[in-house]
């Protein structure tokens, strides 16, 4: 099982990406795992999804064993999950077809990692507010899109309790791709809360990701 990536994108949050190539019984049983982690496990049917839902514990816990922060997975009432033993750290897991990644920090934090989709652009209308457009016009919005996409969903973990419009409660500040990686800003509006995350994001080969970490009120105005 390759790990791709284990690094520091932002001061702060540690993120880790890994391309998943073992059967389920590669996993390691040492882990810590916690009661709700061992009745969520055995509820999942489908074998390539209990291969990545290990896969992204199984990066989980190597890194925590890392920051030496290692406990059980428990979530609360949101489904939000956190260390038991850790609550301090903030962390968030995101599985796709071949994939994981998994981020860490003691701020507000959210990862997303999804697939490159041909429908991203029908379901364009459904997430992106006009504000949103990309800065420079572009022959192929696809990239852009799926960034803008996942950023909204590493936001949505972040913010930890549902019930978020992707449209009036989550905006991207608009951004200009430049390589396969980058740094954008986003923010988090809904009632009296308000959060602005500063967010890095990469594109693969056939996927991309995006991680969310919350910053001052300040910073990417």
């Amino acid at each position: 099982m390759p790990l791709l990536d284990l690094n520091e994108p932002a001061e702060g949050l540690w993120a880790g990406l890994w391309a998943i190539r073992e059967e389920e019984a590669g996993f390691s049983d040492n882990w810590p795992w916690s009661a709700n982690e061992q009745d969520e496990l055995q509820r999942i049917k489908a074998p390539g999804r209990r291969l990545e839902w290990l896969a992204a514990r199984h990066l989980l816990y190597m890194m925590a064993e890392k920051l030496g922060c290692v406990g059980g997975l428990v979530k609360d009432e949101f489904g939000k999950p956190f260390l038991q033993a850790f609550p301090e750290w903030y962390i968030s897991l995101s599985h796709t077809k071949g994939f994981c990644r998994v981020v860490m920090s003691r701020k507000p934090c959210g990862t997303d990692i999804q697939q490159f989709s041909e429908k991203i652009a029908r379901i364009a209308p459904r997430f992106i507010h006009p504000d949103e457009q990309p800065v420079s016009a572009t022959d192929d919005l696809s990239p852009y899109l799926h960034i803008v996409w996942s950023a909204k969903e590493a936001m949505y973990k972040a913010y930890g309790k549902k019930s978020l419009d992707f449209i009036q409660h989550i905006r991207v500040k608009p951004f200009t791709i430049e390589g396969n990686s980058g740094m954008c800003y986003g923010s988090v509006q809904k009632g009296n809360y308000f959060a602005r995350y500063r967010i890095m994001y990469g594109l693969g080969q056939g996927f991309v990701w995006a991680d969310a970490i919350e910053v001052n009120s300040a910073e990417g105005i």
